[in-house]
Protein backbone atom coordinates (compact mmCIF):
# COMPACT_ATOMS: atom_id res chain seq x y z
CA UNK A 1 0.00 0.00 0.00
CA UNK A 2 0.72 3.64 -0.56
CA UNK A 3 -0.95 6.26 1.02
CA UNK A 4 -0.53 10.09 1.12
CA UNK A 5 -2.55 13.58 1.87
CA UNK A 6 -2.98 15.83 -0.93
CA UNK A 7 -4.56 19.44 -1.42
CA UNK A 8 -5.95 20.30 -5.15
CA UNK A 9 -5.94 24.28 -4.08
CA UNK A 10 -4.20 25.50 -7.22
CA UNK A 11 -6.36 23.51 -9.78
CA UNK A 12 -9.79 23.45 -8.39
CA UNK A 13 -9.29 26.33 -5.40
CA UNK A 14 -10.99 23.55 -2.95
CA UNK A 15 -8.62 23.89 -0.03
CA UNK A 16 -9.72 20.70 1.72
CA UNK A 17 -6.75 18.08 2.79
CA UNK A 18 -7.49 14.28 1.57
CA UNK A 19 -6.26 10.93 1.64
CA UNK A 20 -5.67 8.91 -0.48
CA UNK A 21 -4.72 5.33 -0.82
CA UNK A 22 -3.21 3.10 -4.07
CA UNK A 23 -1.32 0.02 -4.62
CA UNK A 24 2.61 0.30 -5.04
CA UNK A 25 3.04 0.17 -8.30
CA UNK A 26 1.52 3.71 -7.94
CA UNK A 27 -2.14 3.08 -9.92
CA UNK A 28 -5.38 2.45 -8.81
CA UNK A 29 -5.71 5.54 -6.34
CA UNK A 30 -9.09 6.30 -4.51
CA UNK A 31 -9.83 9.05 -1.99
CA UNK A 32 -10.03 7.33 1.46
CA UNK A 33 -10.86 10.39 3.53
CA UNK A 34 -14.22 10.25 4.61
CA UNK A 35 -17.20 11.94 2.48
CA UNK A 36 -17.12 15.55 3.43
CA UNK A 37 -14.24 15.73 5.75
CA UNK A 38 -12.58 19.16 5.84
CA UNK A 39 -8.96 18.50 6.65
CA UNK A 40 -7.04 15.32 6.34
CA UNK A 41 -3.55 13.84 7.23
CA UNK A 42 -0.91 12.34 9.66
CA UNK A 43 -1.17 9.61 7.55
CA UNK A 44 0.67 6.28 8.28
CA UNK A 45 0.59 2.79 6.50
CA UNK A 46 1.10 -1.29 7.66
CA UNK A 47 0.21 -3.77 4.94
CA UNK A 48 -3.00 -3.84 3.43
CA UNK A 49 -4.27 -0.96 5.87
CA UNK A 50 -4.05 2.82 6.37
CA UNK A 51 -4.88 4.76 9.55
CA UNK A 52 -5.15 8.66 9.11
CA UNK A 53 -6.53 11.70 11.11
CA UNK A 54 -9.35 13.77 9.08
CA UNK A 55 -11.16 16.45 11.04
CA UNK A 56 -10.01 15.65 14.50
CA UNK A 57 -10.68 11.80 14.68
CA UNK A 58 -8.48 8.58 13.72
CA UNK A 59 -9.53 6.36 10.76
CA UNK A 60 -8.52 2.95 9.31
CA UNK A 61 -9.06 2.23 6.09
CA UNK A 62 -8.23 -1.98 4.89
CA UNK A 63 -7.75 -2.26 0.79
CA UNK A 64 -10.74 -3.43 -0.37
CA UNK A 65 -13.36 -1.77 1.80
CA UNK A 66 -15.10 0.96 0.74
CA UNK A 67 -15.13 3.62 3.06
CA UNK A 68 -12.67 4.07 6.55
CA UNK A 69 -14.58 4.42 9.76
CA UNK A 70 -13.16 5.56 12.95
CA UNK A 71 -10.89 3.63 15.39
CA UNK A 72 -12.05 4.34 18.77
CA UNK A 73 -14.62 7.64 18.35
CA UNK A 74 -15.41 10.72 20.69
CA UNK A 75 -16.51 13.89 20.62
CA UNK A 76 -12.73 15.31 21.56
CA UNK A 77 -9.76 15.52 19.51
CA UNK A 78 -7.77 12.42 18.06
CA UNK A 79 -4.28 13.54 16.25
CA UNK A 80 -1.03 11.39 15.21
CA UNK A 81 -1.73 7.65 14.24
CA UNK A 82 0.55 5.10 13.67
CA UNK A 83 -0.14 1.50 12.86
CA UNK A 84 1.99 -1.50 12.63
CA UNK A 85 0.18 -4.93 12.20
CA UNK A 86 -2.43 -5.42 14.41
CA UNK A 87 -1.22 -2.20 16.74
CA UNK A 88 -2.51 1.09 16.44
CA UNK A 89 -1.89 3.98 18.62
CA UNK A 90 -2.65 7.94 18.27
CA UNK A 91 -3.39 11.00 20.65
CA UNK A 92 -6.39 11.43 22.43
CA UNK A 93 -7.75 14.58 24.02
CA UNK A 94 -10.69 12.80 25.62
CA UNK A 95 -9.70 12.80 29.21
CA UNK A 96 -8.82 16.45 29.24
CA UNK A 97 -11.71 17.86 26.81
CA UNK A 98 -10.06 21.36 26.90
CA UNK A 99 -7.41 20.51 24.94
CA UNK A 100 -7.20 19.55 20.56
CA UNK A 101 -4.46 19.01 17.96
CA UNK A 102 -3.59 22.52 17.94
CA UNK A 103 -3.62 23.47 21.25
CA UNK A 104 -2.95 20.42 23.58
CA UNK A 105 -3.61 20.51 27.07
CA UNK A 106 -2.65 16.93 29.07
CA UNK A 107 -3.12 14.69 25.90
CA UNK A 108 -2.34 10.82 26.29
CA UNK A 109 -1.51 8.16 24.30
CA UNK A 110 -3.95 5.61 23.50
CA UNK A 111 -3.99 1.88 21.56
CA UNK A 112 -6.39 -0.04 20.30
CA UNK A 113 -5.59 -3.97 19.29
CA UNK A 114 -7.58 -4.55 15.94
CA UNK A 115 -7.34 -7.94 16.55
CA UNK A 116 -8.83 -8.22 19.62
CA UNK A 117 -10.90 -4.93 19.33
CA UNK A 118 -9.49 -4.00 22.90
CA UNK A 119 -8.49 -0.42 23.55
CA UNK A 120 -6.38 1.16 26.30
CA UNK A 121 -5.08 4.36 27.76
CA UNK A 122 -1.01 4.22 27.98
CA UNK A 123 -0.24 7.09 29.39
CA UNK A 124 -2.32 8.63 32.60
CA UNK A 125 -1.65 12.06 33.76
CA UNK A 126 -4.49 13.39 36.14
CA UNK A 127 -5.58 17.06 35.86
CA UNK A 128 -3.65 17.98 38.82
CA UNK A 129 -0.09 16.84 36.94
CA UNK A 130 -0.69 17.63 33.34
CA UNK A 131 2.17 16.53 30.95
CA UNK A 132 2.62 17.08 27.07
CA UNK A 133 2.82 13.85 25.38
CA UNK A 134 3.47 13.54 21.18
CA UNK A 135 4.76 11.68 18.51
CA UNK A 136 3.63 8.45 19.73
CA UNK A 137 4.76 5.75 16.97
CA UNK A 138 4.26 1.56 17.64
CA UNK A 139 6.65 -1.12 16.19
CA UNK A 140 6.49 -5.09 17.23
CA UNK A 141 5.58 -5.06 21.03
CA UNK A 142 6.55 -1.46 21.67
CA UNK A 143 4.86 2.02 21.87
CA UNK A 144 7.15 4.81 21.88
CA UNK A 145 6.30 9.11 22.55
CA UNK A 146 8.35 12.17 23.68
CA UNK A 147 7.40 12.80 27.08
CA UNK A 148 8.11 16.28 28.80
CA UNK A 149 6.99 14.77 32.38
CA UNK A 150 10.71 16.41 33.60
CA UNK A 151 10.53 19.50 32.17
CA UNK A 152 9.65 22.80 34.19
CA UNK A 153 6.95 23.24 32.55
CA UNK A 154 5.03 19.71 31.96
CA UNK A 155 2.48 20.75 29.71
CA UNK A 156 3.02 23.52 27.26
CA UNK A 157 0.67 23.67 23.99
CA UNK A 158 4.41 22.46 21.80
CA UNK A 159 7.04 19.96 22.40
CA UNK A 160 9.20 23.06 23.62
CA UNK A 161 10.98 22.39 26.80
CA UNK A 162 14.51 22.48 29.11
CA UNK A 163 13.93 18.34 29.52
CA UNK A 164 12.25 16.62 26.61
CA UNK A 165 12.75 12.57 26.90
CA UNK A 166 11.20 9.53 25.17
CA UNK A 167 8.78 6.68 27.15
CA UNK A 168 8.15 3.38 25.98
CA UNK A 169 5.12 1.20 27.72
CA UNK A 170 6.08 -2.74 26.34
CA UNK A 171 2.53 -4.27 25.32
CA UNK A 172 3.53 -8.01 26.48
CA UNK A 173 4.85 -6.95 29.65
CA UNK A 174 2.31 -3.93 30.69
CA UNK A 175 5.03 -2.39 31.85
CA UNK A 176 6.43 1.59 31.38
CA UNK A 177 10.21 2.39 30.79
CA UNK A 178 12.50 5.45 30.32
CA UNK A 179 14.42 5.37 27.17
CA UNK A 180 16.16 8.24 26.99
CA UNK A 181 16.03 10.24 30.17
CA UNK A 182 18.92 11.82 31.19
CA UNK A 183 18.22 15.06 33.05
CA UNK A 184 19.61 17.86 30.24
CA UNK A 185 18.07 15.45 27.21
CA UNK A 186 16.22 17.10 24.47
CA UNK A 187 14.83 14.81 22.61
CA UNK A 188 11.51 14.06 20.36
CA UNK A 189 10.27 12.08 17.18
CA UNK A 190 10.97 8.47 18.09
CA UNK A 191 11.21 6.19 15.49
CA UNK A 192 11.53 2.51 16.59
CA UNK A 193 13.42 -0.14 14.49
CA UNK A 194 15.15 -3.26 15.37
CA UNK A 195 14.74 -3.31 18.87
CA UNK A 196 16.20 0.20 18.94
CA UNK A 197 15.00 3.52 19.35
CA UNK A 198 15.92 6.42 16.55
CA UNK A 199 15.51 9.99 17.97
CA UNK A 200 16.09 14.09 16.88
CA UNK A 201 17.17 16.41 19.05
CA UNK A 202 20.42 16.97 21.93
CA UNK A 203 20.78 14.11 24.56
CA UNK A 204 23.01 15.59 27.53
CA UNK A 205 26.50 16.81 26.84
CA UNK A 206 25.98 16.57 22.98
CA UNK A 207 25.07 19.93 21.80
CA UNK A 208 24.45 19.85 18.14
CA UNK A 209 21.10 18.73 16.89
CA UNK A 210 21.05 15.29 14.91
CA UNK A 211 19.26 12.37 14.67
CA UNK A 212 20.69 9.21 17.59
CA UNK A 213 20.10 5.91 18.47
CA UNK A 214 19.39 4.00 21.74
CA UNK A 215 18.90 0.68 22.75
CA UNK A 216 15.27 -0.10 23.83
CA UNK A 217 15.25 -2.03 27.66
CA UNK A 218 14.77 -5.45 28.04
CA UNK A 219 11.28 -6.26 29.97
CA UNK A 220 11.20 -9.11 32.32
CA UNK A 221 7.56 -10.18 32.80
CA UNK A 222 6.21 -10.34 36.20
CA UNK A 223 9.06 -8.16 37.09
Amino acid sequence: MIAFSWQDSQESGDWRTRVYGGNPWGTDFRVISPPGASQSGDVSVSGDRVVFAADGQVYLWQLGNAEARPIDPTNRSQWHPWIDGDHVVWMDQRDSPRGSHFAPDNPEVYYKNLRTGVVQRITHDPATSPVFQAHVAVVGDWIAWTDLRHASNPNPDSALGNRIAIYGFHIPTQTEHAIVNEPSCRVWNPVLLNGRVFVKGMPEGRGVSAMYEFPLPTPVRGG
